[in-house]
């Protein structure tokens, strides 16, 4: 399941991703529903997550540094903003935070469900490479002690004669 986790400081906005979303539906488990930035910094020091709601404008620690703070953390996570706030300056800064997805509230379920299976797909699908990706380091490690051997017994044979034979194996 993908975990995701709402930020928002307006409580009806939040209650109402959290129950209108068909989050186990899409694949995704709801794991916290944060007031804030600071609330939210708290509980993914301790959980990972792969998706986070947030909005902007909120009290103690607004969406852009709670967003600057996952990225100087190393979170590999998508970030979608749900924001009532227009302005040029904070779209710019969010995506160069590498920020989804930018949408101004108030936002549609339909939207927000779209955005969400998009997501959904992208994760996915980097989960599938890293899944390739680690096997075939494991049969590259399981593999090389055989690839050395053979490697050394053909130079020892002189089967390797050429130079460039050599610096290619």
């Amino acid at each position: 399941m993908i975990k995701a986790i709402v930020v928002d400081d307006e409580i009806l906005t939040r209650e109402g991703i959290r129950a209108n979303i068909p989050w186990e539906k899409l694949g995704y488990e709801l794991v916290a529903a944060c007031a804030d930035g600071r609330e939210a910094q708290a509980y993914v020091k301790e959980h990972e997550v792969d998706v986070v709601l947030t909005d902007l404008y909120m009290p103690v620690l607004n969406g852009i540094e709670f967003i600057r703070m996952l990225r100087e953390q190393n979170q590999v996570c998508e970030v979608i903003i749900l924001t009532g706030h227009e302005r040029f300056e904070l779209a710019r800064e969010a995506i160069a935070l590498g920020v989804k997805q930018y949408l101004l509230k108030p936002v549609t379920g339909q939207t927000l469900l779209t955005e969400l299976h998009k997501v959904s797909r992208e994760i996915q699908e980097r989960m599938r490479l890293k899944d390739w990706v680690d096997i075939a380091k494991k049969k590259l490690h399981d593999y090389l002690p055989v690839i050395q051997n053979q490697f050394w017994n053909d130079l020892l044979l002189g089967n390797l004669i050429e130079l460039k034979k050599i610096k290619e194996r």
